[in-house]
């Protein structure tokens, strides 16, 4: 009986030991001194251009509201900073009115690296200088010096000053195509003839190209 329960014993240590060699080749050293290594993370640097085209909406202080439509190009100076240029056109949406001309902006990206399974969802904030040319209608009959004017226009340069934040997403594979959601809280000044300080809220949906 003895003799029997030693050698159960033995192949019980046998079993053991090849069992664990085995989840050693498999699943590599159980003991965590060689760990699989974390997922790789992915860095907005690791691509320094990128593309872009967008569709915005707007609305302004004078109770005006505009669809848009605007191309970017944005530069990555280092993995937080960048720096960008468009050109954008917008209409407004009841009357005949638009605005359009071009900006720079400065962008911070708070966050520089996320590892590839979140997403790579990329937090920014930013803000934009911007230069336009506005054009107004005005519809309808009213009297100027007895004569009955029945359409009319004006125009004015301005420059904008336009705050922003949002989130840029990679999906699949780094680079390539990519899409971003912003929102901006442009303060527009208005020169002569038109005139006036407005404030607005845009949102904006971007799809372009990273390389």
């Amino acid at each position: 009986m003895k003799k029997i329960t030693a050698l159960l014993l033995v192949l019980l240590l046998v079993g053991s030991f090849a069992f664990a060699e085995g989840d050693r080749e498999i699943g590599g050293d159980v003991s965590g001194d060689s760990a699989p290594p974390p997922p790789p993370a992915y860095m907005i640097k690791t691509y320094n251009n990128w593309i872009s085209g967008e569709i915005s909406l707007l609305v302004r202080s004078d109770a005006s509201g505009y669809i848009g439509a605007c191309a970017s190009y944005e530069r990555m100076l280092d993995s937080r900073i960048s720096l960008g240029a468009n050109i954008f056109y917008s209409l407004d949406i009841e009357d005949y009115n638009y605005i359009a001309g071009a900006a720079v902006s400065f962008r911070f990206y708070p966050v520089s690296k996320v590892p590839v399974d979140w997403g790579l969802g990329f937090v920014f904030v930013g803000a934009g200088l911007g230069f336009f040319h506005e054009k107004q209608h005005y519809i309808g009959g009213y009297i100027v010096d007895q004569i009955l004017v029945r359409d009319s226009s004006s125009s004015a340069n301005g420059v904008a000053f336009i705050p922003e934040f949002g989130v840029k997403t990679d999906p699949g594979r780094p680079g390539a195509f990519f899409w971003q959601l912003g929102v901006q809280v442009p303060i527009m000044r208005l020169g002569e003839p038109i005139g006036g300080v407005y404030v607005g809220l845009g949102a904006k949906i971007v799809i372009g190209y990273a390389f």
